[in-house]
């Protein structure tokens, strides 16, 4: 009878862990890679690919891209005023007032590059 009694508690005992899942969770703890427990995967491969197709799509876009005449000041970014200008290795560069071309002068490459991100290009 004892036994029986023994036989019966154990069989209660596994039961209820395998409603509450404690033996499940060990099972798959052990049989799953670290990544499947947490959910976190790294594939090299497919992030090289991915960034390497993302950086050929920046790149077409960049070239596709058509740059429209200056419409806005390269340093404060307002609208232009054709009265107030520098030239610049042969390119004119218009400014929005009589402050801006003392400060593109101190480095008119950022603020070429500046009217460029925006998609603006210098008169010749």
């Amino acid at each position: 009878m004892k036994f029986l009694l023994t036989v019966i508690a154990a069989f209660s005992l596994i039961s209820a862990m395998g409603l509450f899942g404690v033996a499940n969770a060990q099972t798959d703890t052990i049989s799953k890679s670290p990544a499947a427990v947490t959910g976190h995967h790294h594939d090299s491969t497919m992030a090289k690919s991915d960034t390497t197709k993302a950086h050929s799509k920046t790149k077409m876009r960049h070239s596709e891209k058509k740059l429209v005449p200056q419409k806005t000041c390269p340093v404060m970014g307002s609208p232009i005023d054709t009265s107030i200008f520098v030239d610049y290795k042969g390119k004119r560069v218009y400014f929005c007032c009589s402050g801006c071309p003392g400060t593109f002068k101190k480095d008119p490459e950022k603020y070429l590059k500046i009217l460029a991100g925006r998609g603006e290009t210098v008169e010749e």
